[in-house]
């Protein structure tokens, strides 16, 4: 891995280069840090000017990564920037009034857990419902549905028919969350991304390529 810099107008951008067995260049914003894949043997003027034109790009993107930054005190919800108050309180309760969440906590509970116990219950209330919906439109049923905490994928279907869907899908838009869901009930008849999974996708949702880009990690971040 080589660390480099480059300067579009005032920015001055931190970047890595990883030399991989690869045939072609590559790059993306990875946690707010600039990534390129490149060959390794490519030549360096190569690789740099290939950078060099590719510097609309990086800042544009550079911008996106900007918008996604919260404060401590927001998270993303439905595919907006919504702010959070704690309240200590007898017992463990939230309320969602004026673009704000309020959670309601006893003393001895940490913000940190009352925060996790709340975005859980709802991606439950959230998730689960439009995961029914789905299930009604496209006649598929999977063995069992779970929503769990997941770094890279919104969601997983395994061979045994179990479905795993992201409770980061609470930050997107309702419509990504359907087309997620679809997407792994469509997996119960295709275990690949082959052309006839897509089709199959795009009978349920004709606008399923729209709706992949209605989350704010502009779509494939986690995937």
């Amino acid at each position: 891995m080589v660390i480099k810099y480059l300067k579009i107008n005032d920015l001055v951008l931190e970047y890595t280069i990883h030399f991989e067995a690869r045939h072609s260049l590559s790059m993306r914003f990875r946690d707010e840090q600039l990534v390129v894949k490149a060959p390794l043997n490519i030549p360096l003027k190569l690789l740099d000017d290939w950078i060099e034109s590719k510097k609309d790009w990086i800042l544009r993107q550079y911008r996106v990564q900007q918008t996604l930054n919260l404060n401590d005190d927001e998270m993303w919800f439905l595919n907006k920037k919504i702010k959070l108050e704690y309240h200590e309180a007898l017992h463990f309760a939230y309320q969602i009034n004026d673009g704000t969440i309020h959670i309601h906590h006893p003393k001895r509970m940490l913000k940190e857990n009352a925060y996790l116990r709340m975005r859980m219950i709802l991606a439950e209330q959230i998730i689960l419902p439009i995961f029914q919906r789905m299930i009604e439109t496209t006649g598929l049923q999977a063995k069992s549905v779970s929503i769990k905490s997941m770094k890279r994928s919104w969601g997983r279907c395994d061979s045994k028919r179990n479905i795993r869907l992201n409770e980061r899908l609470i930050e997107c838009d309702p419509r990504f969350i359907e087309y997620v869901c679809v997407h792994e009930l469509m997996h119960l008849k295709h275990m690949n991304h082959s052309k006839q999974f897509y089709a199959s996708i795009e009978k349920v949702l004709p606008d399923y390529q729209k709706r992949r880009r209605l989350t704010p990690y502009q779509y494939a971040y986690l995937t």
